[in-house]
């Protein structure tokens, strides 16, 4: 836990730089309060917590049993603005499968897949068509892939070169 602290101290307030919009950032339980913690000392508030309730394979019934999965923490540095009625309300859960499109398999099953269905909320409420989406942990790709389908310019960096190259097969793929 002290290298993930002195890692998102190190790592955050550069990303951060890069940004000049809302900051989401996936996380899971143990993250969240280093997350916050330098989050407030740039100057952002919290915003809310997206969840994603992964769909498990138990249902019984007509019942579908969920379990969160994964929480994208939002912060921003100006109030958020009141919703006109030509937007979509704002979500703060999904339900969701980790591969019901079947890309995470195709781009490698990377542990961190995130499916299109639960990007694309987020994607849509805390960005608009141009804006920059910036990435600093692609993995598979999942979310420039996600911003570029939603007409978001993207930006990603990943540190593994075989998923680097990934990324970069399925960005050429999603821009033609």
């Amino acid at each position: 836990m002290r290298a993930y602290r002195r890692f998102t101290d190190e790592c955050l307030p550069t990303a951060a730089a890069h940004v000049d919009g809302a900051l989401a950032i996936w996380t899971n339980f143990l993250g969240k309060e280093p997350i916050r913690g330098v989050a407030g000392a740039l100057g952002y508030s919290e915003a809310g917590e997206l969840l994603w309730a992964k769909k498990s394979a138990q249902h019984e019934g007509n019942e579908q049993v969920l379990r969160v999965y994964e929480t994208a923490l939002v912060f921003v540095k100006h109030p958020l603005p009141a919703l006109s009625p030509a937007d979509l309300p704002r979500v703060w859960c999904v339900a969701a499968g980790y591969d019901e499109e079947g890309e995470a398999q195709r781009w490698g099953n990377h542990p961190n897949h995130k499916p299109f269905r639960v990007l694309e909320a987020l994607v849509r409420q805390w960005s608009r068509p141009g804006e920059l989406i910036l990435d600093p942990f692609a993995g598979s790709g999942s979310i420039p892939a996600a911003a570029i389908r939603l007409q978001r310019r993207a930006a990603s960096s990943e540190i593994e070169g075989d998923w680097a190259a990934r990324v970069s097969q399925r960005l050429s793929e999603v821009v033609s």
